[in-house]
């Protein structure tokens, strides 16, 4: 039954009856397809899920097709109509017969297929000549057009002296090769043609994405690039990059250069952040988690307040008042026991705080009724408050930075700070959040440009790698940190790479990415690889000690051990005397 304009099923089952389809007389044409078609079927026992036919009610045509429809009966198939669909509830299929009535009939069938969106143009595709020719010269120029069209996966049948398997591989210097007479021509007929392009050339867009892919004295650096690099190497193809012109709008250039053939791919990791544009490209399985995060400032004020507080917040206020007491108690202690050779308060209070970084008790080893007090004193205060002070004199160099930073968007929202967000990303900002009155849109470039050069008057919108890598690499140039991440991401999502629509090429770079995901071999080539090893984290709440962090403690005992072995010298030299 035709369905206007949506298609037409015919649903195949092995209860159809001899004569449901009408078969003409066979002539010689006819015969040998059906001899291909048998052989056909008997090399492919395990069949297919689901099969399309198109073509198959033309004149020239519905002979041998409905035979080998009802030939091909256990299959379930489609009948395509002319007209398309938008209907997507049907699978992939895995092979699609074209029946052709003469040669010309190529161009409109493949034009007719891209309005199917559940065909498969990576499966089998038999493309089948129904009336006979009386020469093959026709094939080059023909099965060059169909490789542009993006299908590598087919044969070519058809008649002429006999029955003609024609396969094209495009990368073996347009090899065409005639499988009748070959035994096992089912077997190569389909075979994987990626796994070795001979050093055909692939047109990769490529632009600078500072600083995950820039190129520095002609030469390019980053991840991407070197994912490609290993992607070309293992299909043994070159590489043509296509770089874009347009440093305004680089993404939509290198968008544009698939849609209109002048790339076969784009090699820049792309957040989603809309689907409408995906309908007209094909792209790989996402290979990256990645998410939209708030790059903000750290204010000279806060700095300034950081570095006061940190004096004062290493120890609660119960714990500063019991350090104030018991250095209060040791001074009476102190007064009390030895108040015939202290003359006041004030200087055994002094003696006291002299306690806290290591100074002995006078007269510890002598035989005086003090020596009680002293022992209690030292005991339960000496001690103790040797520890503090220690642990406060460290803490004075280890302490992390606890001034008051922004960890929700909504706190974002009550100040008075800008934010630069590249028109990319501008659509992708929720409208939940409403803080759409803060962001200024401008370039991609003019946003790196701002952050490269610390411009710490506004807040930028990046990804979570970019914001990553920026950080990282700041910490590499710059003593203090001026900026850190807003922990609640704007978006959450996955980098991807982008096709020309239907790419031959999707498929097996997507078993390669799996692979590489596992194995993880560009980033064991990262030079950068060491920087995300750092005691770095977005909370700030813990710090692995590094050598820097040190540098005051080592210069402060090394200086003690010099005065003290000064002193040692020069009581040799008098002993010595």
């Amino acid at each position: 039954m035709l369905i206007k304009n949506v298609y037409l099923v015919i649903l195949i089952t092995s209860t159809l009856t001899e004569c449901s389809i009408q078969l003409p007389s066979i002539d010689f044409a006819e015969q040998q397809l059906q001899s291909y078609f048998i052989e056909y079927k008997r090399y492919s026992q395990e069949g297919h899920n689901f099969c399309l036919y198109l073509n198959a009610n033309k004149n020239k045509t519905k002979d041998i097709s409905n035979w080998f429809i009802k030939y091909n009966s256990p299959c379930p198939s489609l009948i395509l109509s002319e007209e398309g669909t938008e209907i997507q509830n049907f699978p992939r299929n895995d092979a699609t017969f074209i029946f052709l009535q003469d040669i010309e009939d190529v161009e409109n069938s493949i034009k007719l297929l891209h309005k199917y969106p559940f065909w498969n143009p990576r499966s089998e595709n038999h493309f089948i000549l129904c009336t006979r020719v009386n020469n093959t010269e026709f094939l080059p120029r023909w099965f060059s057009f169909i490789w542009k069209k993006h299908l590598i996966q087919f044969v070519f049948v058809l008649v002429d002296e006999d029955v003609g398997i024609f396969i094209y591989n495009p990368f073996a210097e347009n090899e065409i090769v005639n499988l009748r007479y070959n035994p096992n021509y089912y077997d190569v007929s389909f075979l994987n043609k990626l796994t070795n392009l001979f050093g055909y050339r692939l047109r990769v867009a490529l632009y600078e994405y500072d600083p995950l892919l820039i190129k520095v004295n002609g030469t390019w650096h980053g991840k991407d690039y070197r994912m490609m690099n290993l992607i070309v190497k293992a299909m043994n193809a070159t590489v043509d990059i296509i770089e874009t012109v347009n440093t305004t709008h680089p993404y939509i250039e290198s968008f544009m250069s698939l849609v209109n053939d002048k790339a076969d791919f784009c090699f820049n990791s792309i957040f989603i952040v809309s689907t409408v544009w995906l309908k007209v490209v094909d792209y790989t399985y996402p290979h990256a988690y990645n998410k939209l995060v708030i790059l903000m400032p750290v204010s000279s004020e806060d700095t300034t307040k950081t570095h006061r507080h940190n004096l004062i917040s290493i120890f609660a206020c119960l714990v500063w008042i019991l350090i104030i007491v018991l250095v209060i108690i040791t001074a009476a202690v102190l007064t009390f026991a030895k108040k015939a050779t202290w003359n006041s308060f004030s200087e055994s209070l002094i003696y006291s705080l002299g306690c806290l970084i290591g100074y002995s008790f006078y007269g510890f080893k002598s035989q005086r009724h003090s020596i009680q007090f002293q022992l209690i004193t030292f005991i339960l205060g000496a001690i103790i408050l040797r520890t503090i002070f220690t642990s406060f004199l460290v803490g004075t160099f280890l302490s992390p930075s606890t001034s008051h930073r922004i960890t929700r968007i909504e706190e974002l929202r009550k100040t008075t700070i800008d934010i630069y967000i590249s028109r990319e990303l501008a659509l992708a900002v929720p409208s939940e959040f409403s803080i759409n009155d803060k962001l200024i849109v401008v370039s991609m470039e003019e946003r790196t440009q701002k952050l490269y050069d610390m411009d710490t008057r506004f807040g930028y919108v990046v990804t979570q790698k970019i914001a990553n890598r920026f950080l990282s690499w700041v910490k590499e140039h710059v003593i203090s940190m001026p900026f850190y991440i807003i922990e609640e991401p704007l978006m959450q999502g996955f980098d991807i790479y982008i096709f020309q629509k239907h790419s031959p090429f999707v498929a097996e770079i997507n078993l390669f990415l799996l692979r590489e995901h596992e194995y993880q071999l560009a980033d064991q080539n990262d030079r950068h690889h060491h920087v995300f090893r750092t005691n770095y984290t977005e909370s700030g709440r813990h710090v692995v000690l590094a050598m820097h962090h040190l540098y005051s403690v080592f210069y402060m005992l090394t200086g003690g051990l010099s005065l003290s072995f000064f002193v040692f010298v020069i009581e040799m030299l008098n002993n010595h005397d």
